[in-house]
């Protein structure tokens, strides 16, 4: 401060740096205020923590991801997500989680945080999505010969929720020698080794009664399986192999009885018989062995011309007889 008279009348003036150390002694004991963005409001500190949510494919799932608790007062925030499953949505005002996930799995997702519009925070989430079905026994460790049972179990579908479940293989096969039935028991002996797929149809019916009379609703749903089997193949006999065997036996009998036959009609009926065997003997030594649609259609030609010529034989020899 400046004298600037040396009387009694003398007056003080302010410096020309008077009031910057002024204004800086402000900025300095409000800094908060004065200067917010250099602590983001006080939420220069705030480190948001994700977490694991679990969830059942099928059925409702709700949660939350608010960190309305971390807030003062006068604050506000909004949500935003990426990487959510299928079937899960986030309220974008209040944070919270919910849908019914359709897919089964372990999904990371990362929510973001805007706190008054432009302090910008984030976290990463994961949420594990149990399957709506499942097996009450390890289906994917199986062996080749091994009895197998396993049943289809849901805590979505259930009998307390539905009057009647069905199932079907829908696409994919079950390993030979295993069957599905329609209320969900896979079953029996597999034969071959190997990683067999299946796509699993669903049929759900609720009946309900009012004064209109009952109604009938119908849910449908598929869930994708595996069978994994172990070990060596079960020996697949040779059909075409054992067919010829058979053929060759009867034309072996045949031939023991045309050594018995005492007359030329009864030794001519049993060579046209053997004729006849030969020809298709001939026909399955021609025939691939991969062709195994046409070899029932010949050993039924085969079991009806030997029945056939027996038949003949035994009534000749009948009237012979008498």
């Amino acid at each position: 401060v400046e004298d600037l008279h040396s009387d009694s009348t003398d007056h003080l003036v302010a410096s020309p740096t008077q009031w910057y150390w002024v204004r800086k002694s402000a900025q300095a004991i409000l800094y908060q205020v004065a200067n917010s963005a250099g602590q983001f409001n006080g939420y220069s500190e705030l480190n948001v923590q994700g977490s694991t949510f679990t969830a059942t494919q099928g059925s409702k799932f709700s949660g939350s991801v608010s960190i309305d608790n971390k807030l003062t007062s006068g604050s506000s925030c909004s949500y935003s997500a990426t990487g959510l499953p299928a079937g899960l949505t986030l309220d974008e005002a209040t944070g919270a989680l919910s849908g019914t996930i359709t897919t089964s799995g372990n999904f990371d997702f990362t929510v973001n945080y805007s706190i008054d519009g432009w302090i910008k925070k984030s976290a990463n989430y994961s949420i594990t999505v149990a399957p709506a079905f499942r097996f009450d026994t390890d289906i994917t460790k199986v062996n080749v010969g091994d009895d197998i049972f396993a049943q289809i179990v849901s805590d979505v579908y259930t009998l307390n929720n539905y009057n009647t479940i069905t199932y079907t293989v829908k696409n994919g096969a079950l390993p030979e020698g295993v069957t599905l039935t329609e209320e969900g028991e896979i079953s029996g002996t597999p034969t071959k080794a190997g990683t067999y797929t299946i796509t699993v149809g669903v049929e759900a019916v609720k009946v309900t009664s009012s004064k209109k009379g009952e109604e009938r609703t119908v849910t449908t749903d598929v869930f994708d399986t595996q069978i994994v089997v172990a070990g060596d193949d079960t020996p697949v006999v040779d059909d075409l192999t054992a067919a010829k065997a058979e053929l060759q036996s009867k034309i072996d009998k045949l031939n023991a009885d045309l050594a018995k036959a005492s007359t030329k009609e009864e030794q001519t009926q049993i060579k046209n018989q053997i004729t006849e065997l030969q020809q298709q003997l001939t026909a399955l030594d021609s025939t691939s062995a991969s062709n195994n649609t046409v070899l029932p259609l010949v050993l039924s030609i085969v079991a009806i011309v030997f029945a056939v010529a027996t038949c003949g034989l035994s009534l000749f020899l009948l009237k012979r007889k008498h």
